[in-house]
C-alpha cells in the first residue's frame, strides 16, 4: 500500500491540502463560477470578474464592460502574475 504524500503542514478547515504537482490550472478550476481577481503581466493589471472557464493555456473571466454589457476576457496562463480567490468555509480571522 502506498503512502499518501503530504506537504508536512497542517491546514485548517476550509483549506485544502495541496498535493505535489498541482498546476495553476488545476487549482483555478476549483474556483470556476466564483468571483476572482487576477493580476496580469509585469504591470499587475487587475482583472476582476467571474471565472468562467479554465483551459489548457488560458483562463476566461466574464465581467461587466461599458454600458453594462457583459464581456469575456481571455488571459493566457503565462501572463497571470497573481490570483485572489475566495476560500469557502474558512474560519474568519479577527
Amino acid at each position: 500500500m502506498s503512502e499518501a504524500k503530504t506537504t508536512g503542514y497542517e491546514y485548517g478547515p476550509g483549506y485544502p491540502t495541496p498535493g505535489y504537482g498541482a498546476t495553476l490550472g488545476e487549482r483555478l478550476r476549483t474556483y470556476q463560477g466564483q468571483t476572482v481577481t487576477l493580476y496580469v503581466g509585469e504591470e499587475f493589471t487587475e482583472v476582476t470578474g467571474v471565472l468562467h472557464n479554465v483551459g489548457a493555456n488560458y483562463v476566461e473571466v466574464h465581467r461587466p464592460g461599458a454600458a453594462g454589457v457583459l464581456e469575456a476576457v481571455l488571459i493566457p496562463m503565462q501572463y497571470i502574475s497573481s490570483v485572489v480567490a475566495p476560500i469557502s468555509g474558512a474560519p474568519k480571522h479577527p
